[in-house]
C-alpha cells in the first residue's frame, strides 16, 4: 500500500443540495480526502517541498465546499478530485463528502459519498 496524506473531518458551514432550501440556508458539511503518493523523499529530507502541504490542499477544499452551490455530494467530491490530481502529484486521491443533516425522516445519522480517482500518468 502506498503511503497516504489524510485530512480527516475538515467541516463547513455551505449550502449544496436538490431541495431549494438547502441552497438557501446553511447545513453542515465534512469532508475527507487521501491522497497516495510516495513520502519516502521527504521522510528523509524533512523538506516541505518534497511532500504536499496539506494546508494548501485544505485551502483547496475550502474553495471547493464554499463556492457555488452544487446540488450533488457527488460533483462537491468529483470537483475535489479534479483539484487535487491536477494540482498535486499524487497516485491516488479518495474523497468522502458528509452531509450531517440529511433531509431525511430519521433521528439521526449522516450521508456520505466517496470517490476514488487515479492520476494518468
Amino acid at each position: 500500500m502506498p503511503d497516504v496524506i489524510r485530512l480527516h473531518d475538515l467541516r463547513f458551514q455551505v449550502c449544496h443540495g436538490v431541495l431549494e432550501h438547502e441552497r438557501q440556508i446553511a447545513q453542515e458539511f465534512a469532508v475527507d480526502v487521501t491522497m497516495a503518493l510516495e513520502l519516502g523523499v521527504a521522510g528523509k529530507s524533512d523538506r516541505i517541498q518534497d511532500t504536499v502541504n496539506y494546508a494548501d490542499v485544505a485551502d483547496m477544499v475550502a474553495r471547493v465546499m464554499q463556492g457555488p452551490s452544487k446540488k450533488l455530494l457527488e460533483s462537491l467530491a468529483e470537483s475535489i478530485c479534479d483539484e487535487t490530481l491536477r494540482h498535486w502529484p499524487v497516485q491516488s486521491v479518495t474523497v468522502r463528502v458528509r452531509k450531517m443533516a440529511p433531509p431525511i425522516k430519521m433521528v439521526a445519522g449522516w450521508v456520505e459519498v466517496e470517490l476514488e480517482r487515479h492520476a494518468h500518468h
